[in-house]
């Protein structure tokens, strides 16, 4: 009959340390891919959020210049005598509502823009992750 040779219990000792130095190194760096991810996410939120402001204002200003563009057209009209007037008129409305169409296309530009930022940096840190864990996991 042939024994089974056991190992000692220095070589089990030894072999438990190096499997729960590996765990530690493993958690610690999935604990930091995550604290990596939340940072990237706070940080594009902050952003996202300056920008969402400022995009805020200036629609607002773009409606009230457009407003206002629309309100002196209203006004013009009722000063229209002669057909002269009428032909600058409608030429008047055209160039107000390019100017109207123009502005709201740089504001969805911008929320286009604002979005996209804030997801770049999350992606970003989200492709680095599986590289760093192979590596936790490798060593």
């Amino acid at each position: 009959m042939n024994a089974i040779a056991l190992p000692a219990a220095d070589e089990i000792n030894e072999t438990i340390g190096r499997a729960s130095d590996s765990l530690n190194q493993m958690s610690g760096e999935c604990l930091a891919l995550y604290a990596d991810g939340l940072a990237a996410t706070m940080a594009a939120s902050d952003e996202t959020s300056r920008r969402i402001d400022d995009i805020r204002k200036s629609s607002t200003e773009a409606c009230l210049a457009s407003v206002g563009r629309f309100t002196a057209l209203s006004r013009d009209t009722l000063m229209c005598r002669t057909l002269a007037d009428a032909l600058t008129l409608q030429q008047r409305s055209l160039e107000n509502l390019t100017d109207s169409v123009a502005d709201a296309s740089r504001i969805y530009c911008g929320l286009f823009e604002a979005w996209s930022h804030a997801v770049d940096p999350i992606v970003a840190r989200a492709a680095l992750g599986p590289q760093r864990l192979f590596r936790a996991f490798a060593d």
